[in-house]
């Protein structure tokens, strides 16, 4: 993460020591008989967690591209939907870093029965496909259980309006272009799942 040394001490400090404070206070709770003691250092506790819950936000929020190798994910899970294998190996290395899984569809067709059998944090959506093209695919996507809300990424080689069109009626409104840097997944990775985002504070500034 992209910020000063000091901010990283501060941060990094203000959230150990607020963790310490749970522990405390847990500790004091099963020490304690006495009903309404507890009840105030479970309120002491929900404090904590609020603090250490903000602290993390602001951490994420602070995200920029130039931040990419400062944060993995956890339980993330990715789609890649392109017939293109050296796109594919380029897009799911990246993912990988960041400690994505991710599942491989070379058509549309494939895409469908993936989706069918398995939850995706991110789809990336290529559009020229040898069956169906993106748009096509993800108008079925969307139609599927839990494809309506589904976060979808286009991909493309070129900048296509009827590419972008289509996506867009189709409530997709992000789209980038190969070849695929890292930097571009990072920064979607870290805008758009940030509840799943993971900062390392003692990474390398």
């Amino acid at each position: 993460m992209h910020i000063e040394n000091d901010e990283v001490y501060r941060r990094g400090y203000a959230m150990r020591s607020a963790l310490t404070d749970i522990y405390g206070i847990a500790e004091k709770i099963c020490m304690s008989e006495d009903e309404d003691e507890k009840r105030a250092l479970l309120d002491k506790i929900k404090q904590c967690v609020v603090q250490v819950s903000e602290l993390e936000h602001s951490a994420v929020s602070n995200i920029s591209s130039r931040d990419v190798n400062s944060f993995h994910m956890r339980d993330t899970r990715a789609l890649v939907v392109d017939d293109n294998e050296i796109s594919n190996f380029v897009v799911t290395n990246i993912l990988d870093s960041y400690g994505v899984k991710a599942d491989i569809a070379l058509s549309g067709k494939e895409a469908i029965e993936l989706f069918e059998d398995n939850e995706y944090d991110i789809v990336f959506m290529d559009y020229v496909m040898p069956d169906m093209d993106g748009i096509e695919t993800t108008g079925r996507l969307r139609e599927m259980k839990n494809g309506k809300d589904q976060l979808i990424i286009g991909i493309t080689a070129s900048t296509v309006p009827k590419f972008k069109e289509g996506l867009n009626k189709l409530g997709v409104e992000l789209i980038i272009f190969k070849p695929i840097k890292q930097e571009q997944i990072g920064f979607i990775l870290s805008k758009e799942l940030s509840n799943k985002v993971v900062i390392d504070f003692t990474s390398e500034i």
